[in-house]
């Protein structure tokens, strides 16, 4: 039978955010102690997120006595791949970044979003409110 099957799965990812939550208490103690906001750090929770998938990668490695390719999809990859590979996302990222200019030569933002953004700046609005604003105002305008 393949592992994991769907109730498996669920399983997986409960014990993903229990270890994740786990994880978190000792942060939440420091931050308390220290009076320093240890969360808002995006090091430290990639760091966490990080430890809660390695934790329950080796949760499922010693319930199936699996090998580490089987149970993380690791297939070898021949070593002349990453050359055109390489080659192919530095040339992605230089179109990409072209049509954007263009875009924005030919479609100009419009007053208003600019207006809109520009009394936002200098405040210091968390990011989904100032979203929030945005979208309040387009629509009743």
């Amino acid at each position: 039978m393949a592992y994991p099957n769907l109730k498996q799965s669920v399983w997986l990812l409960i014990l993903l955010l229990l270890i994740g939550m786990a994880l978190g208490v000792p942060v939440a103690i420091l931050e308390f102690i220290l009076d320093v906001p240890l969360h808002q750090s995006p090091y430290l929770m990639w760091i966490l997120s990080l430890a809660s998938f390695v934790l329950t990668v080796i949760y499922a490695h010693r319930r199936t006595d699996r090998n580490w390719d089987e149970i993380l999809l690791l297939k070898p990859v021949s070593l002349l791949l990453y050359l055109p590979l390489v080659v192919s996302v530095v040339g992605l990222a230089i179109v990409c970044t072209d049509l954007g200019t263009l875009m924005r030569q030919l479609i100009p933002v419009p007053e208003l979003f600019l207006n809109l953004i520009g009394d936002l700046a200098g405040k210091e609005t968390p990011y989904t409110f100032a979203f929030f604003v945005m979208v309040i105002n387009l629509n009743v305008k």
